[in-house]
């Protein structure tokens, strides 16, 4: 009878976070945040919580997700990025996320594409799956160099996602352009800026986790299947 009663104690006690899922695989990822003037520091900010609230349903560690980070504008400041050989802890990895500042200029998406491919091709690891998250707010200062970028980190083997906020579905250069950056047509996020703000980051996630070929696992069944295991050895 105890056992059970504990076992319903803790169930009830991680029911709040049933609908939240964990990302269990193997990858380097790199996110790019776009710190261009159209943006706003109120967007950005919110972006950057949402990558935050992204890394912290994703394991951290040598055997599982390890990430890079940095902002781009008209150009790339060392003082707005880190790559992967910094110290991959996830708690550390969410303040210098939290501390990544707005630049406020242009969009030189092709630079954030090319930088976020020397982090993955720098990185210690060689032979895990490498994903790039390019999150902006439409279309870049020259849409040829984009798409060259992303068509040659393609070509390595990078899957690329892209999420799209607050753009416009008469933007049509933009959509045109954002499609052809990404690997996959499924791979590309259309989310506003309240879905940013109210929501989990469940799509980007289900998409980082698809390309990591790792799984998903919601806690709440995580967590009910290794108590049951725990306390009812007649059950298995």
């Amino acid at each position: 009878m105890k056992r059970v009663l504990v076992f319903l104690l803790l169930f009830q006690a991680v029911s709040t976070f049933s609908r939240m899922k964990k990302c269990f695989g193997t990858g380097d990822v790199a996110f790019a945040i776009d710190g261009s003037e159209s943006v706003g520091e109120i967007i950005f900010e919110v972006v950057k919580n949402f990558t935050i609230d992204t890394i912290d349903n994703m394991i951290i560690g040598p055997d599982n997700f390890n990430i890079a980070a940095m902002v781009f504008s008209s150009s790339l400041t060392l003082e707005d990025q880190f790559d992967f050989h910094e110290y991959q802890e996830k708690q550390h990895l969410k303040e210098l996320i939290g501390n990544l500042y707005y630049i406020r200029e242009g969009t030189r998406t092709d630079l954030a594409i090319k930088r976020m491919q020397e982090m993955l091709d720098s990185a210690p690891r060689k032979t895990v799956p490498k994903i790039m998250v390019l999150i902006t707010d439409g279309k870049s200062a020259s849409p040829v160099k984009t798409i060259a970028e992303a068509k040659l980190s393609k070509s390595k083997l990078t899957d690329i996602i892209v999420v799209g906020v607050n753009i416009d579905s008469s933007d049509i250069s933009a959509i045109y352009e954002l499609h052809a950056v990404v690997s996959d047509p499924d791979m590309i996020l259309w989310l506003s800026f309240d879905h940013l703000r109210f929501h989990s980051p469940e799509q980007l996630l289900d998409s980082i986790c698809q390309n990591a070929s790792s799984s998903i696992i919601t806690l709440l069944s995580f967590l009910a299947l290794f108590f049951t295991r725990l306390f009812c050895k007649r059950c298995f």
